[in-house]
């Protein structure tokens, strides 16, 4: 698709600032899902591990250091796609935008 005729949920082609300012909401949109997804993680891992004997009596330098290693996987489990939850947002939120050509738009983020 060429991205001068991309279209926008108007059917009517847009001139490459609309298609600049639709690719930055969508960048932005695309990150905040992605937060939301990895401290959503954040929480499920914190609460698993508080169910095992490891999270008994931690305090301090301990404590912080299970708080990061939680961070840290949460991360990597976003990164890597994690469940699609992401994803599944972003293509809601999207079509409350009236946004037709997610794959052209994902692809021009892409590039930037």
């Amino acid at each position: 698709m060429n991205i001068e005729d991309l279209s926008l949920g108007s059917h009517q082609s847009v001139n490459k600032y609309a298609v600049d300012e639709k690719v930055k909401e969508w960048k932005s949109l695309k990150e905040a899902c992605a937060g939301f997804e990895n401290m959503f993680f954040k929480e499920i891992f914190q609460d698993m591990l508080k169910a095992t004997p490891l999270a008994e009596d931690q305090e301090g330098e301990e404590e912080f250091a299970w708080d990061r290693l939680t961070d840290h996987i949460s991360e990597i489990v976003t990164e890597r796609g994690g469940f699609g939850f992401a994803e599944h947002l972003m293509k809601g939120v999207a079509s409350q935008w009236n946004i037709k050509d997610q794959d052209a738009i994902s692809g021009e983020v892409a590039k930037k």
